[in-house]
């Protein structure tokens, strides 16, 4: 835990640091307001929410540093593993970013303001850094989260079984980065990577990942990408589930028929697979989503989102999701 607060305060006052070496950037004022429904499928559980959300983004609080705030209450209804639960939540998000024409550095956080039966609190910060007038971004950052959950019980896999009670208490360490490049007139690329280890239950994931973008024309943009995560079989799982695998395939057309509408269409498939080798069990399900947007930008001020999204799986589950939303610049 000592070895993980160091890590991360090293890594704010390094980004902080290297940003003093250059003139800010100027913000825009912006106000984002969404409202809508997601629901999601994983082995993990089933979750449906409606979430209401305002941002206040760009506002300048000292020389070169601007902040962004956003407010969210949350009416989910989460299964996981059996267990259902409604309740309504209120969130906060809080962040900072100084800039400059080639660096940034955000810091930032995340926490539940209401009683919840699943309390969490997230640290983060990243930085990003722009080379050869903006052709090539890199980007880092680390995250560290604390998670609480009501006590339960689970039966372990072994012979014979035993009770025991899951962690009430799981802390989780992310370090990611991705970098950005622009590969031509029309193409433009990205790798990511990232790594998620959390404690009590001892289980550590990688994803790596990539995407590429092109222009067809001036007005149609097309992006594909694919990623695949994993467990780190050399660490001890501590818990009744199995080890996480997943592949990702992600399809999406941009098309701009008229300079203030954009129109999207999306396509993405998901193969999860949980094996566990104290049973012998291996476990696949496959998610086809379908998904369409409508952006339409009024004025120089007010711009309205729509985005829907369908997903089903294999064993005959789906899921419907709607956003709606509208952004002022001030």
């Amino acid at each position: 835990m000592r070895k993980i607060i160091l890590l991360f305060t090293l890594g704010c006052a390094l980004g902080l640091a290297l940003a003093r070496s250059d003139k800010a950037l100027a913000n825009q004022n912006q106000i984002i307001y969404e409202y809508g429904q997601e629901s999601s499928r994983t082995l993990a559980g089933k979750r449906n929410e409606w979430k209401s959300s305002l941002t206040i983004a760009g506002e300048e609080i000292l020389k070169g540093v601007s902040s962004s705030g956003t407010l969210s209450v949350l009416h989910p209804d989460v299964s996981d593993g059996g267990d259902r639960k409604k309740r309504e939540e209120l969130w906060g998000d809080l962040s900072a970013t100084y800039g400059t024409n080639r660096y940034a550095v955000t810091l930032g956080g995340k926490s539940n303001l209401s009683k919840s039966d699943y309390p969490s609190q997230e640290l983060r910060n990243s930085y990003m850094w722009s080379f050869h007038e903006k052709t090539t971004i890199v980007n880092l950052g680390q995250s560290y989260r604390i998670r609480k959950r009501p006590p339960t019980l689970f039966s372990t896999k072994e012979t014979p079984p035993r009770r025991m009670y899951r962690p009430e208490r799981v802390a989780s360490y992310t370090l990611y980065g991705d970098i950005e490049q622009v590969l031509g007139r029309q193409w433009k690329g990205l790798f990511s990577s990232a790594y998620t280890f959390k404690t009590k239950e001892q289980t550590a994931v990688a994803s790596v990942g990539g995407r590429v973008a092109y222009a067809a024309m001036e007005t149609v943009f097309a992006k594909l990408g694919y990623r695949y995560g994993f467990e780190d079989s050399r660490v001890l799982v501590l818990n009744d589930r199995g080890r996480f695998g997943n592949h990702s395939f992600e399809s999406e057309v941009t098309w701009e028929p008229t300079y203030d509408l954009l129109l999207s269409f999306s396509y993405d498939l998901i193969i999860e697979n949980e094996e566990d080798a104290r049973t012998g069990s291996y476990t696949r399900v496959a998610f086809d989503q379908y998904g369409a947007g409508l952006h339409y930008t009024w004025n120089e001020k007010l711009s309205t989102l729509l985005r829907a999204s369908y997903v089903e799986t294999n064993r005959k589950e789906s899921g419907v999701s709607v956003l709606l939303g509208a952004e002022w610049n001030l």
